[in-house]
């Protein structure tokens, strides 16, 4: 008895072809890995920066609507280098070291800080390794302008880097 003959399987289309497949496997990796060196060695600080972290806070965190501290609140902007290396941060104009925007739930701008002049030189600031710069302003909101027991968002700039508080008044 002899085995049945074994049909020949179709050759398998081009697109198929394995070292076609492995080329562009390992075209893949290089390219991938190139991707992540790059980033690797570019840090951390030239994709928005972890180097230095802005931190806001405010006292009390409900703004009181009524009595006389009515719309009374204080801000609070620490800045702290991160690094073991030192870091300068830049102003655009020794005035315009701190500003600040309130902003409604739908993103309209409720109250800011009353722009200053003064001459446009840029400001820098060193930080040391593990040193902070600290902020603080006594801001006197409108309170016409606010609604009671709504959300709103401080945007902080201080030396140049932004960041953001959410705060509800009080009912």
């Amino acid at each position: 008895m002899t085995a049945p003959a074994l049909k020949k399987t179709p050759p398998l289309p081009p697109s198929f072809d394995p070292r076609r497949m492995i080329l562009w496997s390992v075209i893949l990796v290089v390219f991938v890995g190139t991707l992540g060196y790059a980033a690797y060695m570019a840090g951390p600080s030239s994709y928005g920066g972890f180097d230095v972290a802005l931190t806001v806070t405010a006292e009390p965190v409900h703004i009181p609507m009524t009595g006389e501290t009515a719309g009374q609140v204080k801000l609070t902007a620490t800045l702290q280098n991160k690094t073991a290396k030192a870091k300068t941060v830049h102003a655009p104009a020794p005035c315009k070291f701190f500003r600040w925007l309130l902003i409604d739930d739908q993103g309209a701008i409720v109250q800011a800080k009353v722009e200053e002049t003064c001459d446009p030189l840029l400001t820098e600031l060193a930080l040391e390794p593990g040193n902070a710069k600290t902020h603080e302003e006594q801001l006197t909101l409108d309170t016409t302008r606010l609604k009671a027991g709504a959300l709103y968002r401080f945007v902080v700039e201080f030396w140049g880097q932004r960041g953001l508080l959410v705060v509800r008044t009080s009912s």
